[in-house]
């Protein structure tokens, strides 16, 4: 039950075709040589689950290697597909001042663009 509370109902005609690009929050704090795009769960838009995922990620602050990710807060269908993505970024060597960085995950259903 948890895990579909916020479940508003099947998706309508017009939501099938388009198809939500989650968006990371606040994306100019952080400089990429490499970002991976998250993907919206297909069980989750089914579902109309909408939230933010707050990740805590521990980087090698030198190569900017993302070495560990955990999902800290967030609808739990989301929660996988914003550490699968992050697992997978790769942040500019000497751009953080710590090795812990913590980012925020939009999933919204009008969310349209990707952000980097």
């Amino acid at each position: 039950r948890s895990v579909l509370k916020d479940y508003r109902g099947p998706v309508t005609k017009s939501e099938v075709n388009v198809r939500p690009v989650p968006r990371l929050l606040n994306s100019q704090a952080y400089r990429f040589s490499h970002y991976e795009p998250v993907v919206y769960p297909a069980l989750a838009l089914s579902a109309r689950v909408e939230g933010n995922v707050d990740l805590g990620l521990i980087t090698d602050p030198a190569t900017g290697e993302v070495r560990d990710v955990s999902a800290i807060s967030g609808p739990a269908l989301l929660r996988p597909a914003a550490v699968d993505a992050a697992r997978r970024w790769r942040f500019e060597g000497n751009s953080a001042n710590s090795p812990t960085i913590n980012a925020t995950i939009e999933f919204s259903l009008r969310c349209q663009s990707t952000a980097k």
